[in-house]
């Protein structure tokens, strides 16, 4: 099983990124640009989060006009963390969880691992129910080839239809 891994966008002036290793979790790093960032993700097979960084004014203009949030948006199912500086400008719609800043590790670290957990969780149960919507599509198709194999086997017999669906037909003329 791979190493869970999350891509650390910008600056890490906090010290953040030696605390995320600590609870197991691989770190990759990523500069600000949407280029960068899809080389990293390139990189991982068991991306959990992506956190980003926005505490340099440089790496916060760019981190806001080089589509990277739109991107790893489009290209990830996993949790966008913002670690927000004290004079954040981002959109915090945009992420699953918007850290302040100064808070301890003592309180973002579960927050954080939480969201994985959560994000991991819709994950899994959207998977099951996209098998369990094809599993009931198999069943109607079943049921409707069956109903029309009745219709036509009544209709060749001189019967009239069974189904529903030729019934409504027949009543409304269409």
């Amino acid at each position: 099983m791979a190493t869970p891994t999350v891509i650390h966008v910008g600056d890490d002036f906090c010290m953040r990124i030696p605390v995320l290793e600590i609870t197991g979790l691989r770190v990759l790093r990523s500069g600000c640009t949407e280029r960068e960032f899809r080389t990293v993700l390139d990189q991982t097979d068991a991306l959990v989060a992506v956190t980003l960084s926005d505490e340099i004014d440089d790496s916060r203009k760019t981190l806001l006009q080089s589509g990277l949030i739109e991107t790893a948006h489009d290209l990830c199912t996993a949790p966008l963390i913002l670690f927000r500086s004290s004079n954040s400008f981002c959109d915090e719609s945009k992420f699953d969880l918007v850290i302040p800043a100064l808070t301890p590790p003592t309180l973002w670290v579960p927050n954080l691992l939480r969201a994985i957990e959560v994000s991991r969780e819709i994950r899994e149960f959207s998977q099951w129910l996209c098998e369990e919507t094809e599993s009931v599509r198999a069943k109607v198709r079943t049921e409707i080839s069956r109903a029309i194999r009745e219709d036509l086997n009544a209709f060749w017999r001189g019967k009239p239809p069974a189904s529903a669906y030729y019934q409504v037909r027949i009543k409304t003329g269409t």
